[in-house]
């Protein structure tokens, strides 16, 4: 039976409420974000020149994507280690065994990403919607590079509705938690960055184990088949 959107959702919550100790991953990315918001601040009051600031957005945008990235894989081995019972020092040995493959992957992404935001935005969020299962796709089913590309591509294309009905349910959450944590000024920036971070990428990671699902259910085979 395929999972509702509504368990998805429920079930990467409960990940967090069962394990509150796992809200340390994201919390890299939400300082990392925090300073970000902080140097575009000094940026607009022209602490800057025009060239270096220039530089320092670009900088401080890769740093936050990247970030980002990175907690996304360590979590999304945790997490799934989580799924299947095992200990949480397996998922330690792997992301040790990892790191300097995820380390690279997550900058190459991350490269590519703000450079397709830098033209004009909407090739950013082409490259997003299309490499969102890349990571999941390398950690989980040791994919190679181009192989998770290629699948990533194919699940984002074959499941474009579900994925987009899942932004922008991610969105709406993610304007609530602003607004209801801006009366804390920059604490509230690190609250909220926290907790879309650490629960987007829950989500995220659930949504690929669920469409890995459909498309078994749909086919008849896993894709790792293919």
């Amino acid at each position: 039976m395929r999972e509702s959107i509504f368990d998805t959702l429920e079930k990467s919550a409960k990940i967090f409420i069962e394990h509150p100790t796992l809200i340390v991953i994201p919390f890299f990315p939400a300082v990392v974000s925090l300073l970000s918001w902080i140097g575009i601040q000094s940026i607009n009051k022209g602490y800057f020149t025009p060239l270096h600031s220039s530089f320092v957005a670009v900088l401080l945008h890769l740093a936050v994507i990247f970030s980002y990235l990175l907690s996304l894989s360590i979590l999304s081995i945790y997490v799934y280690e989580y799924y299947k019972e095992s200990s949480f020092d397996s998922a330690f040995g792997k992301i040790y065994s990892m790191a300097l493959k995820i380390g690279l992957v997550c900058l190459l992404l991350a490269v590519v990403i703000e450079i397709g935001i830098r033209l004009f935005v909407l090739p950013g969020l082409v490259v997003i919607f299309f490499s969102l299962f890349i990571i999941p796709l390398m950690i989980i089913e040791r994919f190679d590079m181009m192989k998770a590309v290629r699948m990533s591509i194919e699940l984002s294309k074959r499941y474009w509705d579900i994925i987009l009905l899942y932004a922008v349910i991610l969105a709406g959450l993610s304007v609530a938690v602003n607004i209801i944590f801006s009366v804390l000024e920059v604490a509230g920036k690190l609250i909220s960055a926290l907790i879309i971070y650490g629960y987007s990428a829950a989500v995220l990671l659930n949504i690929y184990l669920s469409l890995k699902a459909t498309f078994k259910k749909d086919n008849g085979y896993e894709f790792t088949e293919v």
